[in-house]
């Protein structure tokens, strides 16, 4: 299998991805690390990305010329490039989430919703790879052209779930001042063992996404979607590069 990494020149070096590369000729397969210059710009001729059989979208999916030269060549991307982009837009990825009845908190997509949240609150841009996030425990300037809000959840712990087909890896952080965004625990976790696991494949399969994170938090009895991430680095998952491998050569 021929496989070509759509990143940047310092994957090369990332704790997951570096592995990843390095992988993939042990496993029989070529792989590629190629960036955006060479992908869009005419580097890398059609002819011979043509030859790929997968497209692994790290990075770069903004760029409309990806999508362009993805369906000249007509080689199957992981994740899907209209999964991929339906997660640039907070506001467009909380409607299709609404639609699919996730369980989510109380968020704001216009005025009249912002004005019925309770604080304190939690504001985003809505172009999901701007990562400033804001608290707000009392009202602000809402401006739902260019931010996303949604009600701060407060529970004692919050989760990663990392997605790879329906293998999952779990961590666990604090949310209390004193531990919060701390790791507390991570494992690999069976689908059938946890609601947790099965929320998380419920999310990735609204959108269409193969390889992607969660964020979920536990209130009342469920877990609330907190944002969703297309191909993460799934940093600490230790195992991750064989998974992923083992998840493209059953495509």
């Amino acid at each position: 299998m021929r496989v070509l990494f759509l990143g940047k020149g310092r994957h090369q070096d990332h704790p997951t991805i570096g592995p990843f590369l390095a992988m993939g000729p042990a496993r029989g397969h070529v792989v590629q690390l190629c960036d955006k210059r060479q992908f869009v710009d005419g580097d890398l001729p059609l002819r011979e990305l043509s030859q790929f059989d997968l497209v692994c979208l790290k990075s770069h999916y903004q760029d409309p010329q990806v999508a362009k030269t993805l369906e000249r060549i007509q080689v199957r991307s992981v994740n899907r490039l209209d999964a991929t982009v339906a997660c640039l837009d907070r506001g467009q990825l909380e409607r299709r989430l609404r639609a699919a009845h996730i369980p989510l908190p109380a968020s704001a997509l216009d005025i009249q919703e912002a004005a019925a949240l309770t604080f304190p609150l939690v504001q985003k841009p809505l172009a999901a790879d701007l990562h400033k996030v804001k608290m707000h425990t009392e009202p602000p300037s809402f401006d739902c052209n260019r931010y996303f809000y949604q009600q701060y959840i407060t529970a004692p712990v919050n989760y990663k779930v990392y997605c790879v087909g329906e293998r999952m890896f779990v961590a666990e952080l604090g949310c209390d001042p004193e531990s919060c965004g701390v790791v507390s625990s991570r494992r690999w976790l069976d689908q059938w063992e946890a609601s947790l696991g099965r929320h998380a494949l419920q999310v990735g399969q609204t959108i269409g996404l193969e390889i992607f994170n969660v964020d979920l938090v536990p209130h009342e009895g469920e877990y609330l979607t907190i944002d969703v991430n297309p191909f993460p680095g799934f940093v600490g998952a230790e195992d991750a590069p064989s998974a992923w491998w083992e998840y493209l050569e059953s495509l």
